[in-house]
């Protein structure tokens, strides 16, 4: 039998609610493997991937119905050892109006798959095929009455609401849940430094945003005695010495900011920080530095280390095997 909060799905009560960065947060701060799909088109783009918004994706295969449901398995692609998404692809997806079959089919998909698989569903209340299989139904919303006032997001029935908590704003945590009858979770500080800091392709993992998605994957991460997760600062940054991209992040539990080899996974310590506000503190600015060629030697020039090679001897040519990437005959 499947683990229970196995498969969390989703959606937001409308558009902008923030549920495409919160998904890619709780999926790029679970420590177990996770798999997240992507239905509402954004998760790649957070997430830092080339070419997020092109290729074959979830939204091609939806469209085609004589493409069997196995090889939705070619479109995964990993962030990292432990996170992988299966992209949206350069087709708009809405799957609310999509074929009740091929969602049906994804949906069983879903279930066969090992781990965690967080779905991010888009606006809306999810389709039923996907409610079925939810061990979460999770509404993400900001305190928006027009929003909560719509009868779609009045009927739908989420097992749990994460509040976007914005300033101004009159309804609270205990007014939102007497509306959509299930309770506040989570709530997250609506913060302009997540949005800058997606705006520059650069997802951080932002420790407020971290802490309250933490649940989602884990309800008792904050147990006495559990570790922290890590703290993570993007998949992407390079070094004028390599042609590697690496991930660089923090780990409160060693306090160790470590940047690692996308590829070989290797690690190169870049210092010891006793929070993750002296971090922020040591390289302010640094989202910015993120797409440089020569980002990852700033950052070990603002932790006063020379730049190694992280690399080492670079690999032997080889040539590459075929693609077995999926064909869809338009």
């Amino acid at each position: 039998m499947r683990p229970d909060n196995n498969i969390i799905v989703m959606w937001g009560s409308k558009g902008g609610a923030g549920t495409s960065v919160t998904a890619a947060a709780a999926a790029i701060h679970e420590p177990n493997h996770v798999l997240l799909v992507d239905l509402d088109g954004d998760a790649a783009s957070i997430l830092g991937l080339a070419n997020a918004r092109s290729g074959i994706g979830v939204g091609d295969w939806l469209n085609h119905p004589n493409v069997e449901r196995a090889r939705l398995t070619e479109l995964v692609d990993d962030i990292d050892a432990n996170t992988s998404v299966l992209k949206a692809g350069s087709t708009t997806i809405d799957i609310r109006y999509a074929d009740p079959e091929r969602v049906a089919d994804l949906a069983a998909w879903i279930n066969d798959q090992p781990g965690i698989v967080i779905v991010d569903a888009g606006t809306g209340p999810p389709p039923p095929q996907l409610v079925a299989i939810a061990d979460r139904n999770v509404m993400v919303t900001r305190a928006d009455y027009l929003a909560l006032s719509n009868p779609a997001v009045l009927t739908a029935g989420p097992d749990e609401v994460i509040l976007i908590s914005e300033p101004g704003r009159s309804l609270q945590a205990r007014d939102i849940e007497r509306v959509v009858n299930a309770p506040v979770t989570a709530t997250i500080d609506h913060d302009p430094v997540i949005a800058r800091s997606v705006d520059a392709g650069l997802f951080i993992g932002h420790h407020a945003l971290q802490h309250a998605t933490d649940h989602l994957t884990d309800p008792d991460r904050d147990a006495p005695g559990r570790p922290e997760p890590e703290i993570d600062y993007g998949m992407r940054w390079t070094s004028a010495t390599t042609d590697g991209t690496f991930r660089v992040s923090y780990d409160p539990g060693t306090h160790q900011l470590t940047a690692t080899n996308n590829a070989t996974h290797s690690t190169e310590l870049l210092g010891r920080y006793d929070n993750i506000e002296s971090v922020d503190r040591a390289l302010e600015g640094w989202p910015q530095r993120h797409d440089d060629p020569n980002g990852l030697d700033w950052v070990q020039e603002q932790v006063g280390l020379e730049a190694p090679d992280f690399d080492g001897p670079p690999p032997p040519t080889t040539i590459p095997p075929p693609s077995r990437g999926l064909s869809i005959d338009l």
